[in-house]
């Protein structure tokens, strides 16, 4: 899913900076009007519709364990729940921005309320782009260096 609507949380456990911290991806949970679990679901149709549509169908034995076996959009959602997970490009994890969820002034890429404290990677993108993300993370770089040092 390129653009979530749930939104997770990366908090402090302790003040000791070694400790690890705390990470809830908020998978689906936090999407109160539940469409990216049912986008989820419909992209699993949309998939098996394909899968079934000749030439494609002659090639492939069957669908796997244990997603054969969801049927029901409540069987799909519970399966997708069981097995959705982040991979490759995270990013917007200390969003940049003028609103109350953002902790990255956009100007300058320094933490709010942390003197001399600047982000200056994917962690700040506000909202996730559809693509890969290293260019606009270099150039992000490069704009937090600009405001930095100069």
């Amino acid at each position: 899913m390129q653009r979530p609507n749930s939104r997770g949380r990366i908090t402090l456990r302790s003040a000791d900076p070694i400790e690890h911290p705390a990470i809830d991806p908020g998978y689906f949970a936090s999407d109160a009007s539940g469409s990216d679990i049912a986008t989820m679901i419909e992209g699993v149709r949309i998939n098996r519709r394909i899968a079934a549509q000749s030439p494609l169908k002659e090639m492939i034995e069957g669908e796997i364990t244990p997603s054969a076996e969801a049927v029901s959009d409540a069987e799909i959602a519970d399966y997708i729940r069981g097995h959705c997970t982040t991979l490759y490009h995270a990013a917007s994890t200390c969003r940049m921005g003028t609103d109350d969820l953002a902790v990255v002034d956009p100007k300058r890429l320094q933490v709010r309320g942390l003197d001399g404290l600047h982000v200056a990677d994917a962690s700040v993108i506000p909202i996730m782009i559809s693509g890969n993300i290293q260019t606009p993370t270099i150039l992000i770089a490069e704009c937090a260096a600009a405001a930095i040092l100069g």
